[in-house]
């Protein structure tokens, strides 16, 4: 829509957008001639006409189809959560590949036909999730953890969800690290190497790297409970930088460890390997190309 924008606040109940324009002919705040400029263009005839999603909408573009799938499966998954939505419920919705549903993935959710809310790279259509962020707002908080965020890097799907805080507790400084091409000393990558790792042979790696990190986020989540806790009592008796130290600790602590974990996962995987017969998914070779491009070696087992 270009400069043409529009808002919506929302007070009551769940909406999703997922790349695809849901405002249509209500509307918080706008543009003041969003109307009129439609109009002018021809797209509609008056406001009592006036649909923003559809006509401002690129089709050309954007296909709809892919966004609309995703954007169906995410409303869905929202409202049969409606009222009990955690930061664990928004995880495992991140990690969605429409499960239990006529449209579920044949063979694996790389080699998938149509958009899922966890997307991976395929060579008949593009994007792919690079990262997912679960953001959450508690107005009942000191301002510290008023706002706290749970970041993953790669696919969801098989990656872990670690903690952040937004307000003066520093983010690690590995995290800054990345490029387009793989390196040693960027967690994305590194998080990466064990995503196409598991791809290799998704139905097989998948439930196992999936467990390991379940079990991973349970103990953050059982820890960051404690932890904020005593982070609140430090600032009622004027502990503030105390809590922020012990804050800062568990951060870079719960980034270290997945880490690591990552790390071993990806040898596990890799001696595992060796001992199963070659599943040949059908981007094997676009996976290779990609790889290559950005310079991230994949080891074959048994060559070795």
């Amino acid at each position: 829509a270009g400069r043409y924008w529009v808002a919506e606040k929302i007070t009551d109940g769940v909406r999703a957008v997922s790349n695809l324009y849901t405002i249509g002919d209500e509307w918080s705040e706008a543009h003041p001639d969003l109307v009129e400029h439609a109009v002018k263009m021809g797209w509609c005839r008056s406001r009592e006409d006036f649909n923003f999603a559809r006509v401002y909408y690129d089709y050309e573009n954007y296909p709809i189809s892919s966004s609309l799938i995703r954007w169906r499966r995410a409303t869905s998954l929202l409202r049969r959560n409606e009222g009990k939505i955690t930061v664990k419920t928004f995880m495992e919705i991140l990690r969605d590949h429409r499960e239990d549903t006529f449209l579920e993935p044949l063979w694996t959710p790389g080699e998938d036909f149509y958009a899922s809310l966890c997307c991976h790279e395929r060579p008949w259509s593009g994007g792919q999730t690079a990262a997912s962020i679960v953001v959450e707002l508690r107005r009942d908080m000191p301002d510290i953890l008023r706002s706290s965020c749970w970041v993953c890097m790669a696919a969801p799907c098989v990656s872990v969800f670690h903690p952040l805080y937004i307000k003066e507790v520093k983010f690690p400084s590995k995290l800054s690290i990345g490029g387009e091409r793989f390196s040693e000393a960027s967690p994305w990558w590194r998080f990466k190497r064990l995503q196409r790792h598991v791809e290799r042979n998704y139905a097989f790696f998948a439930p196992i790297v999936r467990e390991v990190w379940r079990g991973f986020e349970r103990m953050e989540l059982d820890r960051i409970k404690v932890l904020e806790w005593e982070s609140v009592e430090l600032m009622k008796a004027g502990k503030r930088e105390e809590a922020v130290r012990k804050l800062q600790r568990f951060v870079k602590e719960m980034c270290d460890l997945s880490l690591e974990l990552a790390e071993e996962l990806d040898l596990f995987l890799k001696r595992l390997d060796s001992l199963l017969p070659e599943y040949h998914d059908l981007r094997s070779e676009y996976l290779d190309r990609l790889d290559e491009e950005a310079g991230l070696k994949r080891d074959d087992p048994r060559r070795e």
